[in-house]
């Protein structure tokens, strides 16, 4: 049992254990979504999507700098490994201290007849060392095996992050509240422990604003002391200002924004310099705040969605041990409504978002689960200690049950995707896209950091309904801007009032949204090859209404309406990379590329058999059918 002593050597194979896992799984190619763009953003020093994620974003660039892969991206990527891994050493750290410390009353029998029948006494989990390093191991192995944890360390998101100062958060906010208990709680000043705390939360705020639904619990546990009662005498002048200040300067850092934006970078969403106004509109992420609380019905289906997961972040067999973890946890009402806070608003916040990618906003949700998985071990020791062992079982069929999902080690589906596109357009071409999640975000990583087909204009059709983006525009293709320019100035001023949220004509705005691309086509159709994906065209056939379009590849080719049929020999399409990882992943993201990709060669073949190219039909209809999405 030495080594189960030693919490260092522990740690030490925690975290090597970790970091390989994750080193193994990784993905070291650009992916889906907003890996392209928040990597873009990192590596070149600019602003991302809202909320702009300053701490993330610095981070990343410092990271950037460092000489260690030869592919940047999949430098990144490894960063988010780094983060997860490390975040797992804090949760050891928590779990022991929780455990250590773990106070709780019971009323005992009082022999003094003159007196109260019993007394309230406080007791102690009398665990030995050993038996806590076991525990916290167990749980930490757990923890780096949970699906929705492990998949945060596979690309370059937020959320890797957002899981390492979670779990420094309560790291640090348990240590504080037992650093209190030892003192018999007789001082009313905040020890460096509550400080510390203060400074972690701000520095989640500033990577993620959904850390602002930790702030109940903080409150709660601060206000709490060790006899399980309320303590307010720690609300003094002195510590309200002490932990405002404290706060508020981690918050500093979303000067950045602004600052950095003045700078005109490449990556430059939002153009958070032009006001105090839009600085507040990107901190705040307005635009997203219409998929908030809009349907019951989405709420059923997250709060569906989080519960549909928690088998596959406990080994399924860890629920079970999760309800012995209750068991103890109720002694102390303190820890427990600490832990039901975090877990209520969390869950009420996500559960009322809107997104396809909602499991993530629940990770703050099975961290703090984690604490009570450990009370559950603590439980089984004290009725049976030789069978803690078993408890490993949890982390090895999360292993066996995740590792399918999670190993992206190969996973270069998205970048096929998007070399297959743009390969097949020719040069100089302007792509009209609002394909985010599967070519416009992973693009303009390799645009932008790996300086892949820089003669390509990606005329982004969604991003173009906000202020910023024909600002972006005017900077990054000053010609194509200038051309179309009175377009442009007409659009931005009806668009502005919407932001704004003055009265505005919705029909209106759309009419120049569709005017301002029409000038587009118009000026450069004989120019340039002009280009559309198949959802922007599909979403917006007013636009594409007086010019003919041709499927090629996964684009539409846009041509005059009297232009002569193309010939589809032309096409570089190189599907055997795609053919093979096709079946690989699964998620509504892959489905969804491979329903696409479908859809694409399906016209392919509608077009060749229409002009008489029958042996490129039977190709793209023999092509079509290796990714059709097989029904369930």
């Amino acid at each position: 049992m030495k080594i189960l002593d030693n919490t260092k050597i522990l740690i030490a194979i925690l975290f090597l254990v970790s970091i390989i896992l994750y080193a193994l799984t990784f993905n070291p190619n650009v992916t889906f979504t907003d890996n392209g763009e928040l990597a873009s953003a990192a590596i070149k020093l600019g602003i991302s999507h809202p909320t702009g994620y300053p701490l993330f974003t610095l981070l990343g660039f410092v990271w950037s700098l460092l000489p260690i892969m030869s592919s940047k991206i999949a430098q990144m990527n490894f960063l988010s490994s780094i983060f997860v891994a490390t975040s797992s050493i804090f949760l050891f750290l928590t779990v022991r201290v929780l455990i250590a410390n773990f106070i709780y009353f019971e009323n005992v029998k009082n022999s003094n007849k003159k007196k109260s029948n019993t007394d309230r006494i406080s007791k102690k989990l009398s665990l030995e060392n050993w038996q806590i390093n076991t525990i916290s191991l167990i749980t930490s192995f757990t923890y780096i095996t949970a699906l929705t944890i492990w998949e945060q360390a596979l690309f370059f998101e937020v959320y890797s992050l957002q899981l390492l100062l979670v779990n420094l958060f309560f790291y640090f906010i348990l240590k504080a509240y037992f650093a209190d208990a030892l003192q018999d709680n007789k001082t009313h000043q905040l020890n460096r422990f509550w400080l510390i705390s203060t400074f972690i939360l701000g520095l989640l705020l500033t990577n993620h604003l959904i850390a602002i639904w930790l702030i109940p619990s903080f409150v709660w546990i601060m206000l709490r002391n060790s006899q399980d009662k309320f303590n307010f005498s720690k609300l003094t002048t002195k510590n309200i200002l002490t932990i405002i200040i404290i706060g508020t300067i981690t918050l500093f850092l979303y000067a950045y924004l602004p600052i950095r934006s003045a700078m005109l970078p490449e990556i430059n969403w939002g153009w958070v310099h032009r006001s105090f106004d839009k600085f507040l509109y990107h901190l705040s992420g307005k635009q997203y705040q219409v998929w908030m609380f809009s349907d019951s019905s989405v709420a059923i289906d997250n709060l569906g969605e989080f519960f549909a997961l928690l088998p596959k972040q406990f080994g399924y067999i860890g629920l079970f041990v999760l309800i012995f973890g209750l068991i103890i946890l109720v002694k102390n009402k303190t820890i427990f409504f600490f832990i039901l806070a975090v877990l209520a608003f969390n869950i009420l916040y996500a559960m009322n978002y809107s997104i396809f990618d909602i499991e993530t906003y629940f990770v703050t949700s099975y961290t703090i689960l984690m604490l009570v998985l450990s009370l559950g071990f603590v439980w089984i020791i004290q009725k049976q200690p030789k069978i803690i062992f078993l408890g490993l079982l949890i982390p090895i069929l999360n292993l066996s049950i995740n590792i399918a999902h999670t190993n992206k080690s190969e996973d270069a589906l998205v970048k096929e995707y998007t070399y297959n596109l743009a390969d097949n357009v020719e040069q100089n071409a302007i792509i009209f896209s609002s394909q985010w999640d599967f070519f416009v975000g992973p693009f303009i990583y390799l645009q932008n950091v790996e300086n892949y087909r820089k003669d390509i204009v990606i005329f982004e059709t969604e991003l173009v309904r906000r202020t910023w983006y024909p600002k972006q525009f005017a900077k990054t293709h000053p010609e194509i801007y200038n051309q179309s320019k009175s377009q442009f100035i007409e659009y931005e001023q009806i668009l502005e009032l919407f932001e704004s949220d003055k009265p505005y004509n919705r029909n209106e705005i759309q009419q120049h949204y569709v005017n301002l691309q029409k000038s587009i086509i118009d000026n450069y159709i004989n120019q340039r090859p002009i280009y559309a994906t198949l959802e922007t065209y599909a979403n917006n056939l007013d636009i594409f209404n007086n010019y003919k379009v041709v499927p090629f590849g996964f684009a539409l080719r846009v041509l005059p309406l009297n232009s002569p049929e193309i010939n589809l020999s032309k096409m570089k399409l190189d599907l055997s990379k795609l053919i093979t990882l096709k079946d690989k992943y699964d998620g509504e993201l892959p489905t969804a590329l491979m329903g696409l990709i479908t859809e694409n060669l399906k016209n392919v073949n509608m077009y060749a058999n229409s002009t008489n190219q029958r042996q490129i039909g039977e190709w793209a209809a023999q092509q079509s059918s290796y990714f059709t999405p097989k029904r369930k």
